[in-house]
């Protein structure tokens, strides 16, 4: 019953990402910065609503696909799980600044942190850092999980 309600409120909420994506892939100043920015935000929360379901539809299923596949979205969806936050800071930047140098400059900062985060996460999987699977093939946070969550 969990998964189907879990279902809908991210249907819902994929759907209302959708109608904004479509929305603003109408405009016609697609070519800015911001406009770009702001897509890329869309498609990452849609990306993550994706991985994010996927998560809790495998989890504590026994079967190998379910093993393999709960494994595989919960990487995905760790990969993914900064990027909004990222692409909100730079989109909130330059409309606030306007200077393309200082966005070029927080970007490179954080691709430092994503990077580290994302090499954290794919590697999670054999070293649990920050997350691990027990013997029911269920989802169990990592000793090093509050890293992520900063």
């Amino acid at each position: 019953m969990y998964l189907v309600k879990a279902f809908e409120s991210y249907f819902i909420s994929f759907a209302i990402l959708l109608v904004i994506l479509i929305h603003s892939n109408r405009r016609k100043s697609n070519s800015n910065i911001t406009n770009k920015i702001f897509k890329y935000l869309i498609i990452s929360d849609m990306a993550g609503l994706v991985f994010e379901y996927l998560t809790w539809f495998f989890n504590g299923k026994m079967d190998n696909l379910s093993f393999i596949m709960l494994k595989l979205t919960n990487v995905l969806a760790f990969i993914v799980c900064p990027l909004p936050l990222i692409l909100w800071i730079l989109y909130e930047e330059f409309q606030i600044f306007n200077d393309l140098l200082k966005l070029k400059k927080t970007a490179l900062i954080f691709s430092f942190f994503y990077s580290y985060m994302l090499i954290n996460s794919v590697l999670s999987p054999f070293t649990g850092w920050f997350f691990y699977f027990n013997e029911y093939n269920q989802y169990m946070r990592g000793p090093y999980f509050f890293i992520h969550s900063f």
